[in-house]
């Protein structure tokens, strides 16, 4: 039966919510919970919980993300109390507001406090299902790569993988075990980017989206497909029994072999007894040529399930679940999308059934099938429930009685002692108690001998139900029997002791146990290193049987603690050891931090930094201090690490169009200057082409006479970088018109700007730019819709030689309005960004000879238009900007710091992976030849943001 939950508005208690319901349930508190797409207080994902979910009024709300565009949630609550993770409750996702990458969270607390979200991975794959090993806790992420993030958007046909994330520390990160091989998704339609089962008209939009289970390691999987010829779906089954790390070939659930016939939809569960249940939506009852549309008269589907008793090995016949078949119903409701039926289904399961709901069209309103919900169930059948010693646990006693309890009364005259065995070893006698819902099996003396794993099993069919005379299901589960729970008795270092000589460097850390280990379970992950000194582990192996010798790497002195987590490490196969944590000392120099300077003599804005060599400054050039007019800076500001002041200098800059300039270090004549190009002016939002060169010894300032093409046609520069002592332009902005493709190279020593023939893949302004070696990378960048600018993640990179543009590894994050900076022969990417969560304050690292991207030391306070720039080896200089509201502006100074460079010796030089061919060889173009119409490029699909118009 089932109770709607009404407040005495009439309405739900879920105020503020809009789709994709998750329902959990937290065994430890007895909670039951809900998670949504979400309004509430800034959420994008959130819900409601409550321990008497009867009452409309006992829901509270509960933030679980808050985000800018997130979809397509999945749930799960580990409520195994022999799991190590037993009580944590997972949610994973699609974060649009990002790089559409799946993220997934987690809470230990029954919903009151939730992770910080970890990527799963870092692109689109969309977020199927996320679910964990009923044994093990391991937490499984089915995933789908849906035509390279196509979808359907070329019709009907098109690919799919099927991906599988596995994480073994509960949630806290994930591996991609397993990508599927291609295969063709269900439908008969599409409609945009999703198919569509059916065409007339194009409705039930579905991509074969199904659902994940495991068990005992064991990983099930069931899905939609394109049959052979015109067949419009199959509903196929794959099992991995290694974890999720190899699947064995599709096997197709449904048994109608009709081609006209689809099947499609499938959800799946696994019971805590190891029965699997798959269900799905199933032409077979159709008789007309096609389904009709909120037909009553016209059957068109039955829901369909497949049965396995023994853990996806062999399975029942296909059979119908729903008692009659459904007409094709409907959208009704006019505020929600026309082929909306749900996506997907969900099925569950508990030790003595499963269940599962869909939608039916049964029930006519006006002669016109309706879009309800229906549920039902199937039990699992006769089963062990619970033993004593229980599956899984861990006891220090050699028990002589072992308790068992059914789902069902046993039929007395089909139980025998020796059904049940330890070991291999058949118990002596056998006691029914609890109206035969409880056997005691009892020894002469214990069957357990020895420490380590114990095996207890009834055979298949062995004892029957009274009711019926149906057989049990195979009973196999082990525990584990120990005299001495493993645990560190010392290390050495000992705890609260000193790794010496001075890092950097390699040391060994051995930890001592208290008796011998299984080597195989040592492995260099189960030891974590936390502090402000990071430091890595690059080996391990076990010595004198009962000591863990690992090899630790630390680039700077400072504390450290080093864990390792209850279980990580066995004795015996299966005796884990208690959790351990030690605090110790680095020798060395500090690791890399950042710390407050001085504040600017003003707040400014959207000025840019330059570091000067010749002098070992500092200047923070051009901008302004509001966004009232007139408000721009006439002098370059200067900072002085070695006096650690600001002062404004008497050089007067050649007119006020000097915001969002492109500056860098230009040699002429054998002197540096700092080169600033282009800028635009508050006050007539215009922009300039002009050039000039500030000579911060002498505190000079002198017009050059090339203007750049693209500011006299009212462009501000993109990105900037220096390469060769030429300076080299990346898109840029036609103010409140458009973004810029093409690629501009300054020589300052010819006064020339080439227009080069490589264009950027889309229209970006304000990128994140810098030179490495040969190369030219950008992480990041603005696109502009007409009305608002969107921070965007596309990584690039320009062969300034070749005259060549390709892609790189994306930037973890959607940003733009700030710089890179090289350091260390890697790219710094610094905050930025103005749609929510942006303003930032992230440092994103790009390595391009790994061509992989981390996440650096996030400055303190999150911004964007701000003056940045560094030394290259030893030290970052931040200041003003917008602050993390985007409007306020900012004086506040921020200094990165490494006492010691972090560069190594010097590195291959990054290989360019630029792929684009020049039609031609580029010329010179003299100032003040015309600038080129920007090629046309397809901008991405923009996303209506709050977001003020730009005031460049």
């Amino acid at each position: 039966t089932f109770t709607r939950l009404t407040k005495a508005n009439g309405q739900s208690p879920f105020a503020n919510t809009f789709g994709d319901p998750v329902i959990l349930y937290h065994k430890p508190s007895q909670t039951w919970l809900t998670v949504w797409i979400d309004a509430n207080a800034g959420c994008t994902l959130g819900g409601y919980k409550s321990t008497t979910p009867t009452d409309p009024n006992s829901w509270t709300h509960f933030c679980v993300h808050s985000g800018i565009s997130d979809d397509r949630e999945s749930g799960y609550a580990d409520n195994n109390p022999s799991s190590p993770f037993f009580g944590r409750m997972y949610v994973s996702w699609n974060d649009f507001g990002e790089n559409e990458q799946i993220r997934s969270t987690f809470s230990t607390d029954g919903g009151t406090t939730w992770s910080s979200p970890v990527n799963v991975n870092n692109t689109f794959i969309r977020n199927v299902q996320i679910t964990a090993d009923k044994v093990t806790g391991d937490v499984y992420i089915a995933g789908m790569d849906e035509n390279g993030g196509n979808g359907c958007v070329s019709g009907c046909g098109s690919n799919r993988n099927n991906k599988i994330y596995r994480s073994t520390d509960g949630g806290v990160t994930y591996t991609n075990t397993y990508t599927g091989p291609s295969f063709v998704g269900p439908c008969r339609s599409a409609s945009g980017f999703f198919c569509d089962m059916y065409d007339n008209p194009a409705y039930w939009r579905h991509m074969g989206w199904g659902q994940v289970g495991a068990y005992n390691h064991v990983v099930h999987y069931d899905y939609a497909a394109h049959g052979s010829g015109n067949d419009p779906g199959d509903v196929l089954y794959i099992r991995s029994t290694d974890s999720g790390a190899t699947f064995g070939a599709p096997f197709q659930l449904n048994a109608n072999t009709d081609p006209t016939k689809a099947q499609w939809e499938p959800n799946l569960s696994v019971s805590d007894a190891g029965t699997v249940f798959a269900t799905w939506y199933d032409e077979t009852p159709r008789i007309a040529a096609s389904c009709q549309p909120s037909s009553p008269s016209t059957p068109c589907y039955q829901m369909h399930s497949r049965k396995s008793n023994d853990n996806g090995v062999s399975w029942l016949s296909d059979d119908t679940l729903s008692d009659v078949a459904s007409p094709l119903p409907l959208q009704q409701d006019p505020f929600i999308v026309t082929e909306y039926v749900g996506d997907y289904d969900y099925g569950s399961a508990i030790l003595v059934k499963h269940v599962t709901s869909w939608v039916d069209g049964r029930v006519a309103i006006q002669n016109a099938s309706q879009q309800d919900a229906f549920t039902d169930r199937e039990l699992v059948g006769f089963a062990v429930t619970s033993t004593d010693p229980a599956c899984n646990s861990v006891i220090n006693t050699q028990p002589t009685h072992f308790i068992v309890n059914l789902s069902d009364a046993a039929d007395p005259a089909t139980v025998q002692a020796s059904d049940f065995t330890v070991n291999g070893i058949a118990a002596n006698t056998a006691q029914l108690s609890n109206g035969n819902l409880t056997i005691d099996f009892g020894y002469t003396t214990s069957p357990v001998t020895q420490e380590g794993l114990q095996t207890m099993h009834i055979p298949a069919g062995a004892i029957q139900r009274i009711s019926d005379g149906q057989g049990i299901f195979e009973f196999n589960c082990t525990f584990c029997y120990v005299v001495t729970p493993l645990e560190v008795t010392t290390t050495v270092p000992p705890v609260g002791g000193t790794f010496s000589p001075p890092a950097p460097g390699d040391y060994e850390y051995d930890v001592n146990f208290n008796q011998a280990v299984d080597p195989a379970s040592v492995q260099t992950s189960d030891l974590t290193l936390t502090g402000n000194v990071g430091g890595s582990v690059t080996n391990v192996q076990v010595v004198n049987g009962n000591t863990a010798r690992f090899t630790l790497h630390f680039d700077n002195g400072g504390s450290v603690t080093a864990s390792i987590g209850a279980g990580a490490i066995t004795a015996n196969t299966c005796n884990g050891n208690a959790a351990f944590s030690g605090n110790y000392t680095v020798e060395g120099p500090a690791p890399c931090a950042w710390s407050a300077g001085p504040s600017m003599p003003s707040v400014g804005t959207r000025m840019v930094g330059v570091f000067f060599p010749g002098n070992g400054k500092f200047y923070a050039m051009g901008g302004r201090s509001s966004d009232t007019p007139p408000s721009e800076f006439t002098h370059p500001f200067e900072y002085d690490p070695g006096s650690n002041s600001w002062s404004i200098k008497s050089a007067s800059y050649p007119d006020t169009h000097t915001n969002n300039m492109a500056c860098g270090i230009l040699n002429q004549g054998g002197t540096d200057y700092i080169y600033c190009v282009g800028g635009s002016e508050l006050a007539t939002q215009t922009a300039t082409g002009r050039v000039f060169r500030y000579e911060p010894i002498t505190d000079t300032i002198s017009t050059v006479p090339a203007n750049w093409p693209s500011g006299d046609q009212n462009f501000i520069p993109g990105g900037f970088s220096v390469y060769n002592n030429n300076m080299y332009i990346l898109g840029g902005f036609d103010i409140n018109v458009s973004m810029d493709d093409n690629i501009w190279q300054f020589d300052p020593v010819a006064l020339v700007w080439t227009h080069k023939n490589a264009h950027l893949p889309t229209q970006l302004g304000y990128i994140p730019q810098a030179t490495i070696g040969n190369l030219i990378y950008t992480g990041g960048g603005s696109t502009y819709d007409g009305t608002l600018l969107h921070d965007s993640n596309f990584s690039l990179v320009y062969d300034p030689v070749a005259d060549t543009i390709g892609n790189v590894a994306t930037i973890p994050r959607a940003t733009a309005e700030t710089r890179g900076l090289n350091l260390c022969n890697t790219m710094y990417v610094m905050g930025g960004g103005r749609e929510a969560p942006n303003p930032s304050n992230e440092v994103d690292i790009y390595d391009p000879v790994a061509n992989s991207w981390s996440v650096g030391t996030p400055f303190s306070e999150a911004r964007r238009n701000f003056p940045t720039d560094t030394d290259g080896t030893t030290r970052i200089w931040l200041s003003g900007g917008y602050g993390s509201d985007g409007v306020t502006v900012l004086d506040s100074m921020e200094i990165f710091t490494c006492p010691v460079s972090p560069c190594a010796s010097p590195s291959p030089t990054p290989t360019a992976t630029a792929t684009a061919t020049p039609t031609a060889t580029p010329t010179a173009t003299p100032t003040a030849t015309a600038r080129p119409t920007p090629t046309p490029r397809i901008a991405p699909t923009p996303r209506p943001r709050p977001t003020p118009a730009p005031r460049p």
